[in-house]
């Protein structure tokens, strides 16, 4: 009994394995193309940041500038 309940165990681990690691032709082109999707949208957004970033810092320095020629 507690063999058949290992062996079914086994068995059960072995499909899941399988499961995630067999997908059709078609739904793993699908999943190539939503991971670049992503990854392209996750540097787009790193981009943004930057240049939001350097723009501040720019900002600051003009203001930073100003504010000594004002004195």
């Amino acid at each position: 009994n507690i063999q058949n309940l290992q062996r079914t165990q086994t068995n059960l681990q072995e499909k899941n394995k399988q499961s995630h690691q067999k997908v059709g032709e078609g739904h793993e082109q699908t999943l190539l193309k939503i991971r670049k999707e992503i990854i392209r949208t996750r540097e787009i957004d790193v981009a943004v940041k930057n240049r939001n970033l350097r723009m501040k810092k720019r900002d600051n320095v003009i203001s930073s500038s100003v504010r000594k020629t004002r004195k």
